[in-house]
């Protein structure tokens, strides 16, 4: 499922966020119910303490690294989703569910948040006839004949040959008895991955029975014969195919989904959003914060105003929005941004 992006963070947030840059101290962090809180998500905090702790595990699962500040955005966004989606499995009610119950009161957020996404893809299966055309491609194996040469001339001399119709084991090991060709293989199955690159590519687009053109390589320059082709059983690759496959029509149901709640829901002004230009002068980065023109109109819901993305992209950006090159960034994020905050609503229905 894509992550639904926050269209809004307290401003404590952005405090938290700056700490590693300097730009503020946890003295400066809100307090609720005795507790520094680094966001509220609908009146639901996340404190400092549960920032730190998954800011320590982040750090435990790379020992030696250093995360910075673009690191530490990208997690409390993070944290602040997984609670808008075990808010939203709360509201359907998932936290109800007898055998749920026991591990919701240990790990409520990752388990309702699971458990919403298994809802959606729960009748979704992955379809045979893509997971064999991925697991065939997967252990394809190519049977070829090469003949290597030292000098192109001497390819190119065979190549010739080879148009004129001549077979090629009898060319390749005539080439090889006058020391033209340095080496034979003959009747070799190989899979992709164990093929010089450039062979690999070449053979990929030939059929059985014919005969590459000259290839250059670092060992040489070569020439292929295309004898057969197999497909040898591996259970643990069609495995991997068939999970490809899965996943990728799981996000497709998921995206239905979201299609679906957006089209009964939400009406959006594209041609509002299309104007909107960070990297012009006028009106510029402060007038469009304070802009309440709806950008989308959402059933039972306060409109997303140009206003709100702006504070959300700000808030991505953090304080670079005056530079010219990250007002370029802005625009190229802004219908993402806005599509992040209009899942969180929808999924609020």
């Amino acid at each position: 499922m894509r992550a639904y992006r926050a269209g809004w963070v307290v401003t404590c947030a952005l405090v938290v966020v700056g700490l590693a840059a300097g730009g503020g101290t946890a003295e400066e962090l809100p307090i609720v119910k005795g507790k520094k809180v680094v966001a509220s998500v609908q009146g639901e905090p996340i404190t400092l303490s549960e920032f730190d702790q998954q800011l320590a595990a982040m750090k435990q699962g790379a020992p030696g690294t250093t995360v910075d500040r673009s690191q530490e955005q990208a997690l409390l966004r993070r944290m602040v989703n997984a609670v808008l989606i075990a808010q939203e499995a709360r509201r359907m009610g998932l936290d109800k569910l007898p055998e749920l119950r026991t591990t919701v009161d240990s790990n409520a957020r990752v388990t309702l948040r699971d458990e919403l996404v298994e809802r959606v893809v729960k009748d979704v299966k992955a379809d045979a006839a893509e997971v064999d055309k991925i697991y065939r491609a997967l252990v394809r194996q190519w049977k070829i004949s090469a003949a290597l040469f030292e000098k192109e001339e001497h390819a190119s001399s065979m190549a010739g040959e080879l148009g004129a119709g001549k077979s090629f084991a009898e060319l390749a090991k005539t080439y090889l008895e006058q020391g033209k060709a340095t080496k034979v293989e003959e009747g070799v199955f190989l899979a992709r991955d164990a093929m010089d690159p450039e062979i690999g590519k070449a053979v990929s687009g030939m059929a059985v029975g014919s005969t590459s053109p000259v290839i250059s390589t670092k060992s040489g320059f070569v020439i292929l014969a295309l004898e057969d082709m197999r497909y040898p059983d591996n259970p643990a690759e069609r495995a991997r195919a068939e999970q490809s496959v899965l996943t990728k029509s799981r996000t497709a149901a998921v995206t239905a989904f979201e299609e679906t709640l957006k089209k009964r829901y939400a009406k959006i002004n594209q041609e509002l959003l299309n104007s909107i230009d960070y990297e012009s002068d006028t009106p510029g980065i402060e007038a469009l914060l304070k802009d309440r023109r709806a950008l989308v109109e959402v059933k039972g819901e306060p409109p997303v105003t140009v206003g709100e993305l702006t504070e959300a992209l700000k808030f991505q950006f953090f304080h670079g929005t005056m530079m010219a090159a990250e007002r370029k960034k802005l625009n190229a994020k802004k219908q993402q941004v806005l599509d992040g905050m209009l899942h969180r609503k929808l999924f609020r229905k």
